[in-house]
């Protein structure tokens, strides 16, 4: 993870392939039950295999190759992620996969289904209480509203973005979506 968020693609890639290779080797040699999972610690689970983990992987690979301009290869990754998340119900992750799928399709300019993940990420963010999550998802909204032509509407969700980034004191976050929402302000001539 450090790799990929020092720029190292290659070996962000390289690594976190070799731990999908290793993570899906581990689960087709030993599939736990449901009740003995319950009773590991979560070293162990990762140890045994847990296809959790497997999940996490699919994810950081998603988000390397959407950072180095492959967004199909990061949607494929990010919905296998997202599987295996839903098939664990895993809440708090699949919001957060789901916020990274809304964000690839934003970008792709493919804005129902971008609101379409965003809006899910969102119920799930307020469900389980993921304020920095919150944060990232109204950004992404203000984005989205912005690029579509609501103006008013982008500045909106910047504005709530920002109010949760202070209170959770995300200096970078609060940098950067005050230079959104001063662009968004700008093309209204505020």
């Amino acid at each position: 993870m450090i790799n990929w968020q020092e720029g190292n693609y290659n070996a962000a890639q390289q690594a976190a392939s070799e731990a999908q290779r290793l993570f899906e080797e581990a689960l087709q040699h030993d599939r736990n039950s449901e009740a003995q999972d319950m009773l590991f610690t979560r070293i162990r689970r990762t140890l045994a295999g847990d296809a959790v983990d497997l999940a996490r992987i699919h994810r950081l690979l998603g988000s390397i190759a959407n950072s180095v301009g492959h967004p199909s290869t990061g949607l494929a990754h990010l919905n296998a992620a997202l599987t295996l998340l839903e098939e664990h119900d895993q809440k708090r992750e699949i919001g957060h996969v789901c916020c990274n799928v809304g964000y690839i399709h934003l970008q792709k300019g493919e804005y129902e289904l971008a609101r379409a993940f965003l809006r899910r990420s969102l119920a799930l963010a307020e469900q389980v209480g993921d304020t920095p999550l919150t944060a990232v998802i109204y950004s992404n909204l203000g984005l989205l509203s912005a690029r579509i032509g609501k103006l008013s509407e982008g500045a909106d969700w910047f504005r709530r973005a920002l109010q949760l980034a202070e209170q959770i004191n995300d200096q970078i976050y609060v940098s950067m979506w005050h230079s959104y929402l001063s662009d968004v302000l700008r093309q209204q001539d505020r």
